[in-house]
């Protein structure tokens, strides 16, 4: 980490996936003030504190050579974590995008939770192609992906969902639907079991900057052990959405809302 740094009052900036349709904008309030320079200190316990040039510590985001940091609490640096905002930092501290390998397919998160007044393709959708060409070789056409412009569903032969994620416009936001069994421990890819959870995971990459988080709530709700304490009353806060719990005919619906 530089010894100096340049922060301003507030940033825009585009931040576009080649071959990616999806531009979002992402808006940081930096406290250091524009073209001011600082230090970083160190702290007795490891942790960072971006100083500005008066001395005091800078509480939200900073610019660094090109990376962007986040003073927390009193202005210690956040690592490893999510910013109170819905950003992923990394061990070091620095902004970044969370991405992973599903089923032979590359999925890279969005920048931050995507409403559905966006008015996008899916950011995944070349990947839930290379998935439902997997899903259908490996049940020989007996399961499938279809790619709707309101919805991607994981489906039987005969049209019953196994699960699907849709925009809602109830909410202005998201809607994933259940009704298949996951388990996130199946990783052999002669069982069910293995897909079910796999593109479980790929479907809140389209729409969660945090998946993974996403991922273990609903998991654990729809598991029954429910560590997140979602809710059909009330929203919980989860990563960079919040999520209300719902059920109908057998098949769980978990909404999402920034």
């Amino acid at each position: 980490m530089k010894a100096t740094a340049k922060s301003r009052a507030a940033a825009n900036w585009k931040s576009a996936a080649a071959g990616l349709l999806l531009t979002v904008f992402m808006c940081v309030p930096a406290q250091a003030g524009p073209g001011q320079t600082g230090t970083w200190q160190a702290l007795p316990d490891g942790g960072y504190v971006y100083l500005n040039e008066e001395g005091t510590p800078v509480i939200g985001w900073i610019e660094d050579g090109g990376m962007w940091y986040y003073g927390g609490e009193n202005g210690v640096l956040l690592t490893d974590t999510m910013t109170p905002d819905g950003y992923d930092v990394s061990g070091d501290g620095a902004w970044y995008r969370r991405s992973e390998k599903i089923l032979g397919a590359t999925f890279q998160a969005p920048e931050r939770f995507l409403t559905w007044q966006d008015g996008f393709s899916w950011p995944g959708e070349y990947g839930f192609s290379v998935l439902s060409s997997a899903v259908k070789n490996a049940f020989s056409g007996e399961r499938s992906i279809k790619i709707q412009k309101d919805g991607l569903e994981y489906r039987m032969k005969d049209g019953t969902v196994l699960m699907g994620l849709y925009r809602d416009s109830t909410y202005g936001g998201w809607r994933l639907d259940l009704a298949v069994g996951l388990d996130n421990s199946s990783t052999d890819l002669a069982y069910a079991d293995t897909y079910n959870y796999q593109i479980f995971k790929a479907l809140l990459y389209q729409v969660s900057s945090a998946p993974e988080v996403a991922a273990a709530a609903v998991y654990d709700s729809w598991n029954g052990s429910n560590a997140w304490g979602l809710s059909r009353t009330a929203w919980t806060r989860v990563g960079d959405m919040q999520i209300l719990y719902g059920a109908s005919d057998g098949m769980g619906h978990f909404w999402m809302i920034p």
